[in-house]
């Protein structure tokens, strides 16, 4: 006689089982794009993901890596000719789930050209998902170079470590510096690089630093001789943000105590001043900026100090605050802005249809900002005249 089993028993044994395949904890993944999956690919403004890329992913961010297929470049207008193949880079970088990618390539030491092979190390299993891209010598004069793009959960950026080895008979001069595609605003922080979006209203920034990384020592040196049998590996650290502030701030919590700034942007209504920006400036070069959300607020993170933020915003005057940041505790900052000034203008053709038009304002003080350099319907643009002209 055959004894089925009761239909509670059956639910009960349904629960077990699913507990027991549900993983204790979320973990990184990579692998390779196929016509199956296609749409997991990340998308934005500058995304170049294709069928037979890389894809590195965590709980933060996701990444392509440029797989090694004949002729593959980014698109047809960085580097120009035979420099413009590039397998084996990272062409995309984004927060998950935001499509908002404006990385047009970063190359780890300026890799271009025909790679060994790109392919994945380690799907993420373990707890670290990595693919690497690999150059031998024979196909380098003499130079072996293996570049590992590795991530783990709780990063907002890529790890890349390069493992160089000279397998030559004679000495090897190398420059350890790294490229990316050109910004309209990029500047350094510290030993930090950023830049920031084609267009500042995607609020996106991105940031890189040389550090150290496991048996990966930091200070690697700018200029480097390798001698025959010698091997050299240094690494560094590609976070992105939604501001240059917020992703530099990534960048040197690697290797740095940091505070945190939770701060508000708006106006004496109450209302967010969504279009406005936050500037610190350390040092010569440019303004290191941050944007706040649909709701006037920004959290980035910075190292111990008292930093200097001015905010600004098209048509109000701008405001300066000194705030003191603390390592590992968190400190706000509210900025409250005058109304914004504007200037209506309806311009219309002998037939009376709209046209677009031209405003051109006049030197003086105060200084105004009349428009963003870049901008989906409004541009500001500047002027330089001859001494003595009008």
């Amino acid at each position: 006689m055959r004894i089925l089993p009761h239909p509670h028993w059956i639910f009960a044994f349904s629960i077990l089982v699913l507990v027991s395949v549900i993983p204790s904890s979320a973990a990184p993944e990579a692998f390779q794009i196929g016509e199956g999956n296609v749409d997991q690919l990340p998308g934005g403004k500058e995304a170049d993901g294709i069928i037979g890329d890389f894809i590195l992913r965590n709980d933060l961010v996701e990444a392509v890596i440029s797989c090694d297929a004949p002729l593959r470049r980014a698109n047809m207008s960085t580097f120009y000719g035979d420099d413009g193949i590039t397998p084996g880079c990272l062409y995309d970088l984004t927060l998950c789930d935001e499509d908002n990618d404006q990385l047009v390539i970063f190359c780890p030491l300026k890799q271009k050209g025909d790679v060994s092979h790109v392919r994945v190390v380690s799907d993420g299993a373990t707890g670290e998902a990595v693919i690497e891209t690999v150059v031998n010598a024979e196909e380098s004069d003499g130079l072996y170079k293996r570049h590992e793009y590795r991530l783990v959960d709780g990063w907002q950026g890529i790890m890349i470590v390069t493992i160089l080895r000279n397998e030559s008979e004679a000495a090897k001069k190398l420059t350890l510096a790294d490229v990316w595609n050109k910004f309209t605003a990029m500047g350094q922080f510290g030993d930090i690089r950023w830049a920031d979006a084609i267009d500042p209203a995607d609020k996106a920034g991105y940031a890189y630093a040389k550090l150290g990384y496991g048996d990966v020592p930091a200070g690697a040196p700018a200029n480097l001789e390798l001698q025959p049998g010698d091997e050299f590996s240094y690494a560094r650290f590609v976070a992105v943000g939604r501001s240059p502030m917020e992703a530099a701030g990534v960048v040197s919590a690697q290797f740095a105590e940091v505070g945190t700034i939770e701060g508000t942007l708006t106006d004496t209504a109450g209302r967010p001043v969504t279009t406005g920006n936050i500037f610190i400036e350390k040092g010569k070069g440019k303004k290191l900026p941050a944007y706040p959300d649909a709701a006037g607020r920004f959290s980035v993170s910075l190292p111990a100090g008292d930093w200097k933020f001015t905010a600004e915003d098209i048509g109000r005057p701008s405001i300066t605050r000194v705030l003191k940041v603390t390592a590992g505790e968190s400190a706000a900052l509210e900025v409250e802005m005058e109304p914004a000034s504007a200037i209506a203008f309806d311009v219309r053709d002998e037939a009376g249809k709209s046209i677009p038009c031209k405003a051109q304002g006049s030197r003086g003080r105060p200084h105004r900002i009349w428009g963003p350099t870049t901008g989906r319907t409004v541009v500001s643009t500047s002027i330089t005249r001859k001494k003595g002209s009008s």
